[in-house]
């Protein structure tokens, strides 16, 4: 009898962390779309943070529950962060927080 509910609180607690790790990877994945945008010599933060909403909202597929991008532009570097919870299969469970960020260098046209 008391098997089955441990049973399946391991079954929903794994489905929960691969839930998890596809999200850290879209959101992996997103902040990395934003540094190619932004990292063009044509480039800016708004078109850089557009280009990761849009890859969370198709390649995420509703994993990423809640998103923030944030993107920092300097003369030399673009940095994007993503973070944010994953999608919650568990009741009751809360979902530890997802931040990734990446970091590239402004391509400069040729001299």
């Amino acid at each position: 009898m008391v098997v089955f509910p441990i049973l399946l609180l391991l079954i929903f607690g794994a489905v929960q962390t691969a839930v998890h790790l596809h999200a850290r990877n879209v959101a992996l994945a997103a902040a990395s779309e934003a540094v190619s945008a932004g990292t063009t010599t044509t480039g800016t933060s708004p078109a850089a943070r557009k280009a990761a909403q849009a890859y969370i909202e198709s390649a995420g597929d509703g994993i990423l529950a809640t998103s923030d991008v944030t993107v920092t532009r300097t003369a030399t570097t673009v940095t994007a962060t993503v973070t944010g919870h994953s999608l919650q299969v568990v009741p009751l469970l809360p979902t530890p927080l997802i931040r990734q960020t990446v970091s590239g260098t402004i391509e400069q046209p040729p001299s």
